[in-house]
């Protein structure tokens, strides 16, 4: 499939439940809910056919007509380490290819308020990239990755688990709503212009 033309989906990756809410963890949801409400979308629950799981899905139309990129943005509805066959059966149900599967995570190897996109590559320890990885066979997939930092050594006793679990502090929360709209901005413009137009705008705008 050619990047650019096509369906995209879009899968905002976290935990399901209030306990979960506003983490970094939940960075792709918050993310992808930022990106629907953005266009005046909305969630239904989808079934994904006989047998298949009920997923939080948006079918989104940016602009009119017929040409008009479509993004269908997708929670699993599962926990973060069982998002792999969800995925696997949001890409069959609405007959999508790999090459147009966006997974937006947090991530603690880049920076607060630094996003990147990315093709491929390992899942860094993630287990929602690597439940995905395990269930598709293939790493060649497009990540929109939101930089929630390390711990510092002096808190949390640097534990990682504790640290993508809790919630972002006042100091982080003032740069949060700027931070997000440049992620939301590039799920538009991966749509309409595809992966390197989009990667090139969101990596010239990080710290």
């Amino acid at each position: 499939m050619e990047d650019g033309k096509g369906a995209w989906l879009v899968v905002g990756l976290g935990n399901p439940g209030i306990e979960y809410a506003q983490t970094r963890h939940n960075c792709g949801y918050m993310v992808t809910d930022r990106f629907v409400e953005s266009v005046g979308g909305k969630y239904r629950n989808q079934s994904l056919g006989r047998g298949g799981a009920m997923a939080k899905v948006a079918d989104i139309r940016l602009g009119y007509g017929i040409d008009a990129p479509q993004v269908i943005v997708a929670h699993t509805g599962t926990y973060m380490n069982t998002s792999g066959p969800v995925v696997g059966q949001l890409l069959k149900f609405y007959q999508i290819d790999t090459a147009h599967l966006v997974v937006v995570h947090d991530d603690i190897d880049l920076n607060f308020r630094c996003a990147k996109l990315k093709v491929g590559g390992s899942n860094g320890g993630h287990n929602g990239l690597k439940s995905i990885q395990q269930t598709l066979g293939t790493k060649d997939f497009a990540r929109l990755r939101i930089g929630v930092g390390r711990p510092p050594s002096r808190e949390l006793g640097g534990d990682v688990v504790n640290w993508v679990l809790g919630r972002f502090p006042k100091s982080e929360k003032a740069n949060l709503e700027e931070f997000f709209d440049r992620a939301v901005q590039c799920i538009n413009d991966v749509a309409e212009s595809g992966l390197a137009k989009a990667q090139a705008r969101l990596h010239l705008g990080n710290p």
